[in-house]
């Protein structure tokens, strides 16, 4: 079959396209088409160019240490890191390409945060409309085209769907990175918890003001009142988010939560014929050194539904 694919935003998540993607050949489909967001996109080009299986062999060798080598950090751009080096890395596989002279029809979406819009790369350097779809705002510093400051994709369209739908292909198959997850252990007060400990403060407050004064005190004799039960009650402390949650988590988790608000809706209106959607639980943002496996669960991921859609 002619397959129009669809990759999502994610950050490390998006090693899972290439587990997809390595599924659709070994069952003897086609790719046509691709469109492409943030990991999305880079994954996408670089299967479109050919290099997807030296991407592979990269970054399944990499350790942690090798990860943070690459991360350039800057403290005074735009972003926490440049992405020189990834760039580098990643324009020795693709080379210096042309969208127009892939063999395979490729769009990468980025936004232009200043100017409120979606701007879609379909002509062009390669190298450049990856740069400018990965730009995670606040994180990889943006890129500068024509008049236009471009950051990442998924700011406006993480799954964008809607723009191959007009793709003249057999079936459209979707990757979304943005599966639900479970709570990070008990780390956060439930709102019971919560609801329970503000009554409890409540109501001792009431009790000690009540024993503050003879009057009170008789009053609340006749109700039963516990005098020492009251002055040794200390509400339960709710917990909070343990110091192995960075900030930096914090703020990717952040931003996956309002991309898969933005997702689900644009996908209910625009829904692709196979969605494969991976659970965001499977690794962190930054998690780079662990491709093998996420590569293989994207694989997994992708054999359940494309047998559930008889692909």
């Amino acid at each position: 079959m002619r397959i129009s694919l669809v990759l999502g935003s994610g950050s490390a998540r998006g090693y899972a396209h290439i587990g997809v993607i390595e599924e659709l050949e070994a069952r003897g489909h086609t790719v046509t088409s691709i469109r492409g967001c943030s990991m999305g996109a880079l994954v996408g080009g670089v299967y479109a160019a050919g290099g997807l299986s030296e991407l592979k062999d990269f970054v399944c060798g990499l350790t942690k240490g090798e990860v943070a080598r690459m991360m350039d950090v800057s403290l005074t751009d735009s972003g926490v890191i440049k992405a020189q080096k990834v760039m580098h890395k990643l324009d020795g596989i693709i080379g210096d390409l042309s969208i127009e002279d892939l063999p395979i029809n490729y769009a990468a979406v980025a936004s232009d945060v200043f100017n409120r819009r979606e701007v879609w790369f379909r002509e062009g350097r390669l190298s450049t409309a990856i740069r400018a779809s990965i730009a995670v705002p606040g994180f990889i510093s943006p890129v500068i085209v024509g008049d236009r400051i471009l950051s990442d994709g998924g700011v406006l369209n993480p799954l964008p769907v809607d723009r191959s739908v007009s793709v003249d292909t057999d079936a459209i198959v979707a990757v979304s990175l943005f599966g639900k997850r479970s709570q990070i252990g008990n780390a956060t007060p439930t709102r019971e918890e919560v609801e329970n400990a503000t009554i409890m403060s409540w109501v001792n407050k009431v009790q000690e003001s009540m024993l503050s004064n003879p009057v009170g005190r008789a009053l609340g004799g006749l109700l039963g009142v516990d005098e020492e039960a009251v002055k040794s009650y200390r509400p339960p402390t709710p917990k909070t988010v343990p110091d192995t949650v960075s900030v930096m988590e914090m703020s990717f988790r952040a931003l996956d939560t309002m991309q898969a608000a933005i997702e689900m809706s644009r996908t209910a209106v625009n829904p692709p014929d196979v969605l494969i959607s991976v659970p965001t639980h499977v690794c962190t943002a930054m998690d780079f050194h662990m491709a093998t496996d996420v590569i293989e669960i994207g694989r997994e991921l992708a054999v359940k539904e494309f047998d559930r859609a008889g692909l």
